[in-house]
């Protein structure tokens, strides 16, 4: 979390240096999709998951956003998972002419996963932190609104692989040139 605070520090200052550059703006939205739950041999599902995300671009080409997302209860005859994650990331973000944008971002998340066996009826619960990262390509329709078309993955503790390719839309606030 200290790593993320400096990050948007140096946006910050970044954004005092390079004026021309600097286009403020806050972006919010939410976005549904497929997210893959990959536990073990045993449990690799998929279900419709969701998310929210609110955050602030201190430069045209650097910001910071903050993300919950829902991934759903993927499940199986023996396994039911719920899992959720709230993660800070730092997106960096390159324009391709004027209505598109591709970014990366990386970041830390906390998570929280509850696992039941439904053949045992056994109960597992746990939270903790890990990184997570993605990218994507936006679709910028004006000013104020646009489509994301977006893929991460969050590491969890004892998971293969955790994965999220989702729909958005969001919307801006400032950030006109």
């Amino acid at each position: 979390m200290k790593r993320l605070l400096q990050i948007g520090l140096i946006g910050i200052m970044a954004a005092a240096f390079f004026p021309s550059t600097a286009r403020a703006e806050f972006i919010f939205g939410a976005g549904t999709g497929t997210n893959t739950v990959n536990l073990d041999e045993s449990f690799d599902e998929s279900d419709l998951g969701w998310k929210a995300f609110a955050g602030f671009r201190f430069v045209r080409f650097f910001g910071l956003e903050l993300q919950y997302i829902d991934f759903g209860n993927p499940e199986n005859d023996d396994i039911s998972v719920e899992l959720n994650e709230l993660a800070l990331f730092a997106v960096g973000v390159i324009p391709i002419g004027e209505w598109f944008e591709i970014y990366g971002k990386g970041g830390y998340g906390q998570w929280r996963v509850e696992v039941e066996n439904n053949a045992t009826s056994d109960f597992f619960e746990d939270d903790d932190y890990d990184i997570a990262y993605g990218g994507g390509l936006a679709f910028i329709i004006n000013q104020t609104v646009g489509i994301r078309l977006e893929y991460e993955r969050f590491e969890v503790e004892d998971a293969d692989t955790i994965a999220m390719a989702s729909l958005c839309v969001d919307f801006r606030i400032g950030g006109k040139d």
